[in-house]
């Protein structure tokens, strides 16, 4: 246990006392000078050791070191690169990495980047249950871990970035490359006046999504991996 993975497990609400008392433990055989140090990793020792007592050792073990621990932002982006870093060192499956990655999402307030992992989620939970997606285009049952480990890569490049609130409204046309809200047009017997279609129908006619600057039909949306491809190339 790392200082590291540490504090990144304590972002997300997921240490335990024997994490402190390993990462201590394995300061012992570190040339680190401290007193407190030994103190935490002898409560490993113990059967049931107080969260006050590890916490209070743990405290002073950083100011023994001069170690801060990050804000939890900062300590959930951590979490997020190793466990992906994990992903790609081949310690973890890519069905476990976004079982973890999933859950980051409500603890960060929805913050968009995050988003990405719900919606690869569902769209997989989607093709097991039906043999369907309808977030990521081209992800199927047969390339779904490599699949997962490309939405991973691009993840890194995504993480440092300031997306905006509204990211998920955006959308990437693959004919023009244009970013930015799509306009919607009528898609089914647009010779019918509305009117008389609801009449006829009971219901409004359906629309189509196109690109708000050529016109193209249905550029993808934001969840999708291919669109922020074209999103980071435009970065670039």
């Amino acid at each position: 246990m790392n200082f590291e993975e540490l504090v990144s497990k304590r972002a997300i609400g997921q240490d335990e006392p024997k994490d402190y008392c390993a990462w201590a433990e394995a300061l012992l055989y570190t040339d680190v000078e401290s007193e407190n140090i030994p103190i935490l990793a002898s409560m490993g020792y113990e059967r049931d050791p107080e969260k006050e007592d590890i916490e209070k050792y743990f405290q002073k073990s950083l100011k023994d070191l001069k170690l801060e621990i990050p804000s939890n932002e900062n300590g959930i982006k951590l979490y997020a690169t190793l466990t992906i870093e994990k992903l790609l060192d081949g310690k973890i499956t890519p069905f476990e990495c976004v079982a973890k990655m999933e859950k980051l999402f409500s603890l960060t307030d929805y913050d968009p980047k995050y988003g990405i992992w719900d919606y690869l989620s569902e769209d997989i939970s989607m093709l097991e249950y039906d043999g369907v997606c309808y977030f990521n285009t081209g992800l199927d049952k047969s390339n779904m871990a490599n699949y997962i480990r490309k939405v991973a890569k691009q993840f890194l490049e995504i993480l440092p970035m300031e997306l905006p609130e509204y990211f998920f409204k955006l959308c990437a046309c693959k004919t023009c490359g244009y970013i930015g809200e799509s306009n919607t047009e009528r898609a089914e017997k647009i010779w019918i006046p509305e009117r008389i279609f609801r009449l006829i129908y009971g219901r409004y006619p359906a629309s189509k999504a196109v690109c708000a600057k050529c016109g193209a039909q249905y550029p993808s949306n934001m969840v999708d991996y291919s669109a922020r491809s074209i999103y980071l190339e435009s970065k670039c």
